[in-house]
């Protein structure tokens, strides 16, 4: 998705941003807040162009997409477009979202398939089809303006999941071959995703 986003989208800067405490899941994350920023820093420590931004594990409470919007909108001004790079099954559920219709008036949705994955509106609601009519563009045009758009980039990526990666992992099968040497080097070290495991 990384690479996908450098080639089609030309970001000036890319920020990494590891989920805080998802108001949907209805538990916490799997695995502690520094655990996760340290896997990220790991799997993306060759490519400097990659920011990883804290500030939804920094946060008490739920965290909202829509709130982390509206900060990075008040830091970036009215004119600078943002946009959230996601993968066709989040963008499917975007209507579940909080505020859902809010993310639209601030920022474009870049969204990357998984391989032999269909258009994400195929599966969506009546009410996010209905909303999003009109507002697919190609990937270069997010650039032109600030929010509003959303885009399907000509990337794919492979079918791999967290889901499907803590499911190996919690049956002892090896998730080597679905995450970075370095990551799974320390998700070893540190036991994590493990039966019963909490942290």
């Amino acid at each position: 998705m990384v690479d996908a986003a450098w080639r089609e989208l030309v970001p000036a800067r890319l920020l990494a941003l590891p989920a805080g405490n998802p108001y949907q899941r209805g538990r916490p994350p799997f695995a502690a807040a520094d655990h996760r920023s340290a896997m990220l820093k790991i799997a993306f420590a060759d490519d400097s162009r990659l920011e990883i931004d804290r500030r939804e594990l920094d946060r008490a409470g739920p965290t909202y997409t829509v709130d982390t919007l509206r900060e990075w909108r008040a830091d970036s001004g009215d004119g600078v477009p943002l946009i959230w790079l996601l993968g066709g099954d989040a963008f499917t559920r975007l209507d579940s979202w909080h505020h859902w219709q809010s993310l639209f008036t601030l920022a474009h949705f870049a969204v990357v398939l998984r391989q032999d994955q269909p258009h994400p509106l195929a599966a969506a609601s009546a009410g996010l089809k209905g909303d999003l009519v009109g507002r697919q563009r190609s990937p270069e045009a997010l650039g032109q303006t600030a929010f509003g758009q959303y885009a399907i980039l000509s990337a794919t990526v492979p079918p791999i999941s967290s889901t499907g990666i803590r499911a190996k992992r919690n049956t002892n099968e090896s998730i080597r071959e679905l995450v970075p040497g370095g990551v799974c080097d320390y998700i070893d070290h540190h036991q994590l995703y493990l039966p019963g495991e909490k942290t």
